[in-house]
């Protein structure tokens, strides 16, 4: 019985916690902490991390040791790096105090008014070297083994080698006036003397070789080699096909064996003005008026220079793309061109493939690989593409120029799983083996090592495991691209579970037969990369220890804020922080419920309850749509100004339950698929016994505004609806310029209707009563729910004049509609205007689900003439409610002949 009262005590204990708890509203978003900068020494031993609570308390270093108790914060520290003997701390703290720790002490020592400071990143050097804020631009070199200095006055600008070994220095002379550069040799301590001139700029070291190239006064590139009296200049006039206007010149990368180096010369934009005088727009125009006034029409020039020969060689006007490993041949370089001249239905679209000899500047053209997007190999012996129309994988061997299919005895789809777009898209190649001997490709779900010459059997490495477990696998580590993996080495792979959205790792050695070995898996997330329904925040590999096998990563699910793990074995992890900024809130969980779509699909979704979720209470919803959005099961949040998107730990945090329902289209027939999966969503859904069938609210940005748009014209479900950015009508929208005035990108929307995100597979010819069936502004009088509209003025994807064409229309129709017009903002809102939103947002769906007092702007709105000093944000006090529309009698008698009722059937 004793026992009984104190289990009991400690569950009305712990619901009093959780009933005192703040909610998160306005005032939360500029103080949230958040952990960024994570950093892990050479030895593996220590990890550095920042906690950023800007503007409230600044940034805060942490300095742990693994998993042991050492631990040590600094505030006033944005950023650290640790010494190359892994000693060491060292960090700027406040505005100029540069911190040398000692890690695993409290022996600290500061040095004042320093401006900056580098450290060396190899184990064979150890030193610091900071600038001084003093008259004299002192520079101090301080070696942290013996404390000994070197110090140099006059230093205006200082670059080190990435090996510690060189540091270059660029001094202004006192007597003459002019610019110096020294080398100075930190082993032996000796400084050389290798240019005097002026404006020495664009430095470039290389470590491998020992040399460095930089440019004077954009006249000259200059070459140095310890041993050389001096540097060695090359003028620029020399240069072959040297634009005739001012340019300017960005050295790139040596060549692998040293000998050449690589530049490019852009031409500058001049200045021109087209204002006052007629435009001609004519069908011959590749591009259109609007895109050619956009569109930055200088050129950039290629170059590749022998310092030992003095011979530069052009290499045209397209960026070549070198083989990726660190031994690779780079004699060939690739040549891709893939323009979008125009729409990319009109035969002004260029896409070419092309070889350049970069010792002799011949390019040759691969006449074969026109039209598709090839990569080339990490050793330069191939060039690799998929064919979208074969469905396969086809190699070009360079040597021998004989093209293979070289997956064309593996029967597996290749592409992005429900990528239900126009267009095909495969997930692609993961990596290249040493040597070219084989590549890595991923299917759907596993990967395969296939021989690039077809001589060996094509091998599934993850043995179809994916496939039978609803897996999908990637790499999990970024050295992997490298082109350095050997056939007999061992892989570790990221995994995501696609039915219960699990993450983790497995391991496989190449040529061991069998599935690949389970490490760990389970509820979080670590990595999701590539993935376009999740945050690129998780697209991140982990960070290895320079010099140890030990890794830093970060974990995640959506209970709980992001916090870092060690590992060496991906099995088993240290948690190196416990950070919960959202222990303080009212925060969420997320629940992953499965139904069947109104077209049989099994569909998927999530469901945020708040932390006090009550079962026996009845609950309002909030559908918040865009796409596919359940893979995010598991990640967290930051709460925010709405952007145009609900900020779900708001909403949550508020009271409301948010419902993000998956959504698959079929092409030629978009929106069926978003009424078949939210509808279907809501019938699930209403069946739960804490839910409130009458109080559904619907929102969503973008596409998810559009598909918002749509349903409200088919549906009477909701109770109130918000869509934000979002078009009405397909049929004017087709047509309009994407960027307003024009956009490299895109000359017109009908790529993004036909091809891209809308789906429709056709021009508006080939199928205007599918447009028009997909366009809300046809069925205006079917709207009955109560719609807020939000757009920015200068929206140049979703387009103000679009959106203005449905609220007129609701307006015209004596329809509940508010639009929120911000003047200044595009897209996305920013800063004063998304918190603007996020309070309107909130209040509009806190009276029509709450059934709260409504505010001022929804009553009476905000007369131009008030809008400087009145937001209308107060709530009223004395129970109205917002008024009938503006038809008049005639009006409303038309309206009630049609059946001012929503259509709950979809519009074909």
């Amino acid at each position: 019985m004793k026992s009984l009262i104190i289990w009991l005590l400690l569950i009305v204990s712990a619901n009093q916690v959780i009933a005192q708890k703040s909610v998160i509203g306005e005032s939360t978003y500029a103080m949230w902490p958040t952990l960024k900068s994570p950093k892990i020494s050479a030895n593996g031993q220590y990890v550095g991390y920042i906690i950023d609570n800007q503007p409230v308390g600044g940034s805060t270093l942490v300095l742990k040791q693994g998993k042991s108790v050492w631990r040590r914060d600094f505030k006033g520290v944005s950023n650290v790096e640790f010494s190359s003997d892994s000693k060491y701390a060292i960090f700027i703290q406040g505005k100029d105090s540069l911190a040398i720790f000692s890690l695993g002490t409290d022996n600290i020592e500061y040095i004042p008014k320093v401006s900056n400071f580098e450290v060396s990143k190899n184990g064979f050097m150890n030193w610091v070297y900071y600038s001084l804020s003093d008259k004299q631009k002192t520079l101090i070199v301080k070696d942290l083994e013996t404390c000994k200095l070197k110090m140099f006055k006059g230093v205006v600008e200082s670059w080190c080698s990435d090996n510690g070994k060189t540091i270059l220095l660029k001094i202004v002379s006192e007597f003459k006036g002019k610019e110096v550069l020294n080398w100075l040799d930190y082993a032996t301590g000796k400084v050389t003397e290798i240019w005097q001139g002026d404006d020495i700029a664009n430095i470039l070291i290389d470590d491998l070789h020992n040399q460095v190239v930089f440019t004077v006064a954009d006249s000259a590139i200059c070459f140095y080699k310890p041993g050389n009296a001096k540097a060695h200049s090359v003028l620029l006039k020399s240069i072959p096909s040297l634009p005739d206007r001012k340019s300017s010149l960005t050295l790139s990368n040596f060549s692998n064996d040293g000998n050449i180096l690589f530049f490019n010369i852009k031409e500058l934009e001049e200045p021109k003005s087209t204002k006052g005088i007629v435009e001609v727009w004519s069908y011959h125009d590749v591009k259109l008026q609007s895109e050619q006034e956009s569109e930055n029409t200088s050129l950039t020039l290629f170059f590749a220079l022998d310092f030992h020969k003095d011979k530069i060689v052009h290499l045209g006007n397209i960026r070549p793309i070198f083989p990726e490993a660190k031994n690779a041949s780079d004699t060939l370089a690739l040549l891709r061109r893939t323009e979008r001249l125009g729409e990319p239905w009109s035969i002004g679209k260029i896409n070419t493939t092309s070889l350049v000899n970069t010792r002799t500047g011949k390019i040759t053209a691969v006449d074969i690989l026109e039209n598709r997007n090839t990569s080339i190999s990490s050793s330069g012996k191939y060039l690799i593409y998929f064919d979208a129309e074969d469905k396969n994988y086809f190699s070009f061997e360079i040597a021998t120029k004989i093209l293979r299919n070289i997956s064309r005895q593996i029967s597996v789809s290749w592409l992005e799983i429900n990528y239900d777009r126009g267009n095909d898209s495969p997930r692609g190649v993961a990596c290249w083996l040493k040597n070219d001997e084989s590549v890595l490709i991923y299917d759907q779900f596993d990967i395969w090592e296939i021989d690039p010459k077809n001589e060996r059997k094509p091998v599934n490495i993850t043995n179809k495991y994916g496939f039978n477990h609803g897996i999908t696998f990637r790499l999990a580590l970024s050295e992997y691209g490298s082109g350095e993996i050997r056939r007999t080495g061992e892989i570790i792979l990221n995994a995501f579970n696609l039915k219960n959205k699990n993450n983790g790792f497995f391991k496989k050695k190449f040529g061991e037969a069998g599935d690949p070995v389970r490490l760990h898996f389970g509820p979080y997330l670590y990595q999701l990369i590539s993935n376009p329904y999740v945050s690129i925040d998780y697209w991140h590999y982990p960070i290895k220890a320079k010099n140890a096998n030990r890794y830093l990563l970060k974990r995640t699910c959506a209970a709980e804020s992001p916090n870092y793990f060690l590992t060496r074995d991906f099995k088993s992890f240290e948690d190196i922080t416990d950070f919960h900024p959202e222990a303080d809130f009212n925060w969420l969980s997320a629940e992953l419920h499965e139904w069947k779509s109104l077209d049989g699909r099994k569909l998927q979704g999530i469901l945020y309850k708040p932390q006090d979720f009550d079962p026996k209470k009845r609950y309002p919803v909030i559908f918040h749509i865009y796409e596919r959005l359940s893979d995010r099961l598991n990640t967290s949040f930051i709460p925010q100004a709405s952007y145009g998107a609900l900020d779900i730990p708001t909403f949550v945090s508020n009271g409301y339950l948010v419902l993000c329902p998956d959504i698959y289209y079929k092409v030629g027939a978009p929106m069926t698929g978003t009424y078949d999966a939210v509808v279907s969503a809501a019938q699930y859904i209403s069946a739960l016994p804490f839910v409130d069938p009458k109080k559904f609210g619907l929102q969503g940005h973008s596409f998810g505004g559009m598909q918002t748009n749509y349903l409200v014209a088919h549906t009477d479900i909701f109770a109130a609806a918000c869509s934000a950015s979002g078009n009405a009508n397909w049929v004017s929208a087709y047509g309009g310029l994407i960027g307003g005035l024009g956009n490299p990108q895109w000359a017109s929307l009908e790529d993004y209707y036909e091809k891209g995100q809308g789906r429709m597979g056709g021009s508006l010819w080939d199928m205007p009563n599918a447009y028009i069936g997909s366009s809300p502004i046809f069925k205006l009088n079917k709207i009955a729910t109560p719609l807020l509209i939000m757009q920015g003025r200068k929206d140049h994807i979703s387009l103000y004049s679009n959106i203005m064409e449905l609220f007129t229309g609701l307006r015209r129709m004596g329809k509940k509609a508010w639009m929120l017009v911000y003047p200044d903002e595009g897209h996305q809102l920013h800063g004063k205007e998304a918190n603007d939103f996020s309070v309107r947002m909130m209040q509009f769906f806190d009276y029509y689900l709450k059934d709260r007092p409504a505010p001022i702007w929804m009553l009476y709105g905000i007369p131009a003439s008030k809008r400087e000093n009145d937001n209308g944000l107060e709530l009223d006090t004395t129970g109205q409610i917002p008024g009938p529309g503006l038809p008049v009698k005639n009006e409303v008698k038309k309206i009630d002949r049609n059946n001012d009722k929503p259509n709950k059937q979809i519009f074909r």
